[in-house]
């Protein structure tokens, strides 16, 4: 536990690598935390690695599939990549688990943006 709290710390820092690092620690305890899975990739996808961190993302949900959080960064950093039609999916996906989820809602809106779909944009955000 106190690993992902650093890698917290750092993050907020913006330190990205160290909060990686500590992730990676978190995880040598613990390969099966899914958190920490998820928490690299927000570290990863920040730093435009975004294929690592749909990596991490699917380890999370091979742990847990019914992880809203994983389901909606993991299509953020799909976005990252222009990989817009994934992207709602897996938005979707976050939203099955929890139709309130403001940050899929928010990614699969920019996503459809992204598809010159403008005006299911609009009406989603």
């Amino acid at each position: 536990m106190l690993g992902i709290l650093k890698a917290m710390l750092w993050y907020d820092l913006g330190r990205y690598e160290q909060s990686i690092k500590c992730c990676d620690k978190a995880l040598e305890i613990n390969p099966k935390y899914e958190y920490a899975w998820a928490f690299k990739g927000d570290a990863l996808s920040y730093l435009g690695r975004h294929e690592e961190a749909i990596t991490c993302y699917d380890k999370a949900l091979e742990i847990n599939s019914k992880y809203e959080y994983a389901w909606a960064f993991k299509g953020d950093a799909l976005s990252g990549l222009s990989r817009y039609e994934e992207t709602i999916k897996c938005c979707d996906k976050a939203l099955e688990i929890n139709s309130k989820s403001e940050v899929a809602w928010a990614f699969k809106g920019n996503s459809l943006s992204g598809l010159s779909r403008y005006e299911e944009s609009n009406r989603i955000l």
